[in-house]
């Protein structure tokens, strides 16, 4: 599942950020938040982190040929 969109909001005074409610009652409850590219969030379920975490360990970043 994918979301592409552009939501601006901001942190409030505990360091929470809304999500907002279009996305929270797709994602449900449980979902990771992390930091991405160019300004940008990645929200991930859980039962799906280990398959992206296996995609990313498996791209050579270092690799000058596959840049």
């Amino acid at each position: 599942m994918y979301f592409f969109g552009k939501y601006n909001h901001q942190m409030d005074a505990k360091g929470r950020l809304r999500i907002p409610c279009k996305l929270k009652s797709t994602l449900g409850s449980d979902f990771i938040v992390s930091r991405g590219v160019g300004g940008c969030l990645f929200i991930f379920a859980p039962d799906k982190i280990e398959e992206i975490q296996h995609k990313l360990a498996s791209i050579p970043f270092g690799d000058k040929q596959n840049q």
